[in-house]
């Protein structure tokens, strides 16, 4: 039997899967031409994304980061437990609005990001199915290999 094994190795280590396993070696040679040639698609593929998305960062420059502008929090005597009404309504009041404030101030970067976002997926879908399902799987340290399964009936 002939085991069709997918490897990555990389700093931390190496991991496998396989692929295939069948009594045929010309089919085991056979799928590991096809991902070796499916490799060189997703790293060409891989190369234009990341060229495509630099063109697109530098067309759409990521707005600056501005710190909301937060009121303190109000400080009461005594336990929280202990508060009137009014200072629990007024601390409540004041929590909500630096949460407003700084969602408000966070809302450039979080459309900026959405759209970084949106635009890979849509350029992502312009590749072949096959190279968009593997494409976060397979890179440059990825290897395909047969090793060979002892085997009885």
């Amino acid at each position: 039997m002939f085991l069709v094994m997918q490897a990555e190795y990389d700093y931390d280590g190496s991991s496998f899967q396989p692929l295939l396993i069948t009594p045929n070696r010309a089919k085991a040679e056979a799928k590991v031409a096809a991902m070796n040639e499916l490799k060189v698609q997703i790293l060409e593929a891989n190369k234009e994304l990341r060229e495509h998305m630099e063109t697109w960062r530098i067309n759409n420059p990521r707005p600056p980061i501005v710190p909301p502008k937060l009121k303190p929090n109000p400080v009461f005597p005594g336990k929280k437990k202990d508060w009137t009404k009014e200072q629990n309504e007024t601390f409540v009041k004041i929590l909500d609005e630096n949460r407003d404030t700084a969602m408000a101030s966070a809302k450039p970067l979080n459309d900026w990001t959405m759209a970084f976002h949106n635009e890979k997926l849509r350029f992502v879908s312009t590749f072949p199915q096959d190279v968009q399902d593997n494409l976060v799987y397979i890179n440059e340290q990825t290897q395909f290999d047969i090793e060979e399964v002892p085997y009885e009936e």
